[in-house]
Parts: structure tokens; C-alpha cells; sequence
């Protein structure tokens, strides 16, 4: 076809070639959103890509039930909302009410803990890193909203309080940075709330935080061979 040709054919359809190039643009965000999960709402453990983990990615999430574990079960959210995806997620209750199970990393929980969860958290919108999984629950970080700027960690939290324990069973990859200093937070939660003598766990003892300290300060020193 001649030059001239197909300028007149642009001309006299530019129109359908815009919609057909925005139709490309939009086709292709939306298989770059969908490769990277961001639309899918995750309801099991196993619905969660290991690059996720492995990333440390932070999801967002509705607490609708504590069990009597202490362990959340939530409602997550999706990065992204699509149109029609509100009908979707109500369908998809019906067909598939399970919930993405989320256990508080590195913490031990106990009576008085769950109690707390239950008046500070359940019912509450949180933010949950993810730091490593098992086949049955997620194991996170979480945060809960403070105020229109800041958020409070409620595994440091509970730690702070004296209400629950730190678990040094749960640092499976100390060589892990983002690992580290998460537990080396919740080491200084324990030393604030041994200061203050607010600790109200029966039988808790320093060494699980000073065999903490001794894992992280021993991997750094074998990377410094």
C-alpha cells in the first residue's frame, strides 16, 4: 500500500487506532498485575508464591477470627481492585469461605496474649510482612493502624507488654537481614518490658532472649570469617 495510502487510512480512522492501541496498553498492565498477583486474594498458605515469602512482601488484610491459639485468621485484600472484583470476592466467600491463616512470628503465645488480640485486633484492618511459611499458617510480622501516620507492631507489642514470649524455635534463617532485625527488635521489646518488670508470663526467663542475641551475634561473626 502506498504511503499516502495509509496516511489516509490513519486519518480517516485514527479514532478506532487509538482505542486499539489504549486497548493494547491496557491488555498489557493487566497481564503485568496478574503475573505479579496483584489482584489475587490469597486464602491458603499455599495460594502464596515462595518469591513472595522470600521477598518479604507486605499484604494488607481484615482480622475476622482469633482462634484459641491466638492465631489470625484473615480476610486478605488484594493491591489492586478490578471492576466487577467486589461481586467476584462475594461470590468467591460463598464458594471458598476460607481465610488466610497468619501466625505471629517469633511470638509464644499465651492466654493473656490471645485475650489482647482479641480486644485490640479482631475486626481490625493490619499490614502483615511476610517472613517465612509452613505447609499450615504464614509467619508474619503485623501492624496494626495508631494514627493517620503511624503503625504499631503488635508482635513488639505483646512483647513489650510482657504478655507473651519471644520463640527463638522460630528463627529458621537467621542469615536472613530483614530477619534479624525484626528479631532484634523484639529482643529490645523484652528488654524494655524486663526493665520495667511488666512481665505477666508465668515461668518467663531471660535466656530465650540472650540465646537470641548469642545466634545473631555468632552468624556475624562466622560471616566475618
Amino acid at each position: 500500500m502506498p504511503l499516502i495510502d495509509v496516511h489516509k487510512f490513519v486519518d480517516s480512522h485514527i479514532r478506532e487506532i487509538k482505542y486499539f492501541v489504549f486497548g493494547l496498553g491496557a491488555a498489557g498492565i493487566i497481564l503485568i498485575i496478574r503475573d505479579l498477583h496483584l489482584v489475587q486474594t490469597f486464602r491458603q498458605v499455599s495460594d502464596i508464591p515462595s518469591k513472595f515469602v522470600t521477598s518479604h512482601i507486605t499484604l494488607q488484610g481484615q482480622v475476622k477470627q482469633i482462634n484459641h491459639k491466638g492465631l489470625l485468621l484473615i480476610n486478605h485484600e488484594p493491591a489492586f481492585v478490578i471492576p466487577f472484583s467486589s461481586w467476584l470476592r462475594k461470590y468467591r466467600k460463598k464458594s471458598n469461605p476460607d481465610m488466610l491463616p497468619v501466625q505471629l512470628a517469633n511470638v509464644q503465645m499465651t492466654e493473656p496474649g490471645r485475650e489482647w488480640l482479641e480486644g485490640n485486633v479482631l475486626h481490625k484492618h493490619i499490614w502483615f510482612q511476610l517472613l517465612f511459611k509452613t505447609e499450615e499458617n504464614v509467619m508474619c510480622s503485623v501492624s496494626i493502624r495508631k494514627n493517620a501516620l503511624f503503625k504499631t507492631n503488635i508482635n513488639e507489642s505483646l512483647v513489650r507488654q510482657g504478655l507473651c514470649k519471644v520463640l527463638l524455635e522460630d528463627v529458621t534463617n537467621p542469615e536472613d537481614k530483614v530477619v534479624q532485625s525484626f528479631v532484634a527488635r523484639l529482643i529490645a521489646a523484652e528488654d524494655k518490658a524486663q526493665t520495667k518488670k511488666t512481665w505477666n508470663v508465668a515461668g518467663h526467663s531471660k535466656s530465650v532472649g540472650k540465646e537470641i542475641i548469642s545466634l545473631v551475634i555468632n552468624h556475624k561473626s562466622h560471616q566475618r570469617d
